[in-house]
This record gives C-alpha cells, sequence and structure tokens, in this order.
C-alpha cells in the first residue's frame, strides 16, 4: 500500500533533510542537468529574482540550455519573484516522501518543504509572463530531484 520509504531518527534540525543551503547550489544542480532533451520538454527561459540575492536566468529554450546570473541573453518566458528561503523551501520540495502529504497548506511539518502551487496562492512567489511556461518549472525541478537521488545512490 505504502512505497518503502528511508528510515531516519528524529532530529530537530529541519537542515538534515534539505539538499540545498544555497540559491547558488539549486543553479550548479540545475545546470548539471542542463542538455538538448530536456530544452526540448521545456523549451521556456526562466529568469528568477531572489529578493536580496539578485536575478538568476534558466534558458531551456535554446541550444543544450544554460544557467547563469544575471538577465537572460533573450526575453524570458517566466519572471518569478521571491524570497530566497521560499526559493530553496520549494526546490527542497520532495515529492516521493508520505511526509509531505502530512502537511497544513502543503507546508511540510518537518522539512519546512513549500509547494510552488501554494506558494503562488498564498503570495510568497509572484509570476508574470506565460503561466502555461510557469507549469512545466516542474519538469526541471522533477530532473534537479532525480540527479540528486542519483548522485546519493552512487556515493552510497
Amino acid at each position: 500500500m505504502f512505497n518503502r520509504l528511508p528510515v531516519r531518527g528524529f532530529h530537530t534540525s529541519s537542515q538534515l533533510w534539505r539538499d540545498y543551503n544555497s540559491v547558488q547550489e539549486v543553479l550548479g544542480r540545475i545546470k548539471a542537468v542542463a542538455s538538448e532533451a530536456i530544452v526540448k520538454q521545456v523549451g521556456a527561459i526562466y529568469l528568477f529574482d531572489v529578493k536580496e540575492q539578485g536575478k538568476y536566468y534558466i534558458d531551456f529554450k535554446n541550444g543544450g540550455g544554460q544557467v547563469g546570473e544575471g538577465e537572460p541573453g533573450s526575453k524570458a518566458d517566466v519572471t518569478i519573484s521571491m524570497n530566497e528561503a521560499v526559493f530553496l523551501q520549494i526546490f527542497n520540495r520532495k515529492k516521493s516522501y508520505f511526509l509531505a502529504r502530512i502537511s497544513i497548506l502543503k507546508i511540510d511539518f518537518i522539512t519546512g518543504e513549500l509547494a510552488p502551487a501554494t506558494a503562488f496562492m498564498t503570495g510568497k512567489v509572484k509570476v508574470s509572463g506565460d503561466l502555461s511556461k510557469a507549469l512545466t518549472l516542474e519538469k526541471v525541478m522533477k530532473a534537479t530531484r532525480e540527479a540528486a537521488d542519483a548522485a546519493k545512490n552512487k556515493q552510497g
């Protein structure tokens, strides 16, 4: 009935559950999954305006994909504005955890993870541009989660 879950001990720090501790770590992982295949799947340019951190872009519309700081070379299809804490909560989200289903407003009790739709609906994230392209961002997030899982499995 339930998928097998990794058994973890009780910890008072949610930091132990996180994969990313900074915007740069998230972007580094996204850069690692950039490819012509993902560009074909996503077909969008995202601009993240992370308050007090700066602007970052993911160009999964052209060539083999690019990730960088500042403005993209072409006009962004979607601009997403949020603070760093919300950015990390969204990208640290793990769909496979049963714990993520035991939540209030989709904010996980243990991990502090945040569903993108909830962040948008509660005003923690502002989106402008093509909302259908914003929804394809889940493909990017899924690819980064899979790459993180693969890296962990390879190490241990």
